[in-house]
């Protein structure tokens, strides 16, 4: 990447034509100067190990599960126990929605739903934004 005025350092390097770096690197500091990493980092960034204190670029996207999703259940395991964890890019408190019903956050902040049967809308709510998908769990 090109030097931006948060990270202005530079190094000499070599690239064959047509292959130079054309991007700064301005797009991963807030405007403060602080670290902006991707949503896979949320729940670092939210933790003590952070000690740069760096943010989430704001996305307003579901992590898990992916889009488009497809879940059987295992006619062997007890449904208790068959469960995905719910996350997204959203900063802060997120609700979440399963077709319009609200889903509740563990104690210790994470939010697991059990699977079910049919078509599910799965909808993020947070302060910057609001994320959808659609998942099918089959019987």
């Amino acid at each position: 990447m090109l030097p931006s005025r948060f990270s202005p350092a530079t190094t000499s390097e070599w690239f064959l034509a047509g292959a130079e770096p054309q991007e700064d690197s301005r797009d991963y500091f807030a405007a403060d100067g602080s670290v902006l990493l991707p949503s896979e980092y949320s729940r670092w960034c939210a933790s003590r190990d952070n000690t740069i204190n760096a943010h989430v670029r704001a996305e307003a996207r579901i992590t898990n599960p992916p889009p488009n999703a497809h879940y059987e259940l295992d006619p062997v395991l007890p449904r208790s126990q068959q469960m995905i964890e719910l996350t997204s890019g959203l900063a802060g408190d997120v609700q979440w929605f399963m077709n319009g019903a609200p889903v509740s956050s563990a104690n210790n902040g994470r939010v697991f739903w059990q699977l079910a049967p049919g078509a599910w809308n799965i909808r993020a709510v947070s302060r910057i934004g609001i994320a959808e998908e659609t998942i099918t769990v089959k019987q």
